[in-house]
């Protein structure tokens, strides 16, 4: 009997710590960190980059509209009386987080009732709690 051959995958994950651990990545964290002062941290800068697998121009493109779209949200100053209809509608769990610190969040359609606000009310509750939860997790 022959065994079928094993199939190996022609996409290799790549370690995220390949992109920022260069000399040119290295450098363009701590610029990063120096530039945006207390608006980034170090790790934060390194998931940038590593998000645009060590292209810096993209990374800096996604930086600059991240911190262009906290600014305009503060979610960081989000309360719970800001999202009560999209927590009391109860869409959106926090689960629980992964051994490697991700959360896990579930998302019962079955319970959205976007004809309940416009989609502008529900991205300006949901988004925020969302991020804190990624950010955050409070278990």
């Amino acid at each position: 009997m022959s065994s079928a051959p094993e199939r190996s995958s022609s996409r290799s994950a790549k370690d995220p710590a390949s992109y920022w651990n260069t000399s040119s990545g290295n450098l363009w964290v701590a610029r990063a960190v120096r530039e945006h002062t207390g608006a980034i941290s170090e790790a934060d800068a390194r998931r940038f980059l590593a998000a645009r697998k060590g292209d810096e121009a993209a990374a800096t493109k996604l930086l600059a509209a991240d911190l262009t779209w906290r600014a305009e949200r503060k979610p960081e100053s989000v309360t719970l009386a800001d999202i009560e209809m999209v927590e009391k509608e109860g869409c959106w769990r926090f689960v629980d987080v992964s051994t490697r610190g991700h959360p896990f969040i579930w998302v019962q359609l079955s319970k959205w009732t976007p004809s309940n606000y416009t989609l502008d009310d529900y991205g300006a509750s949901a988004l925020p709690h969302i991020t804190r939860r990624l950010s955050v997790p409070d278990h």
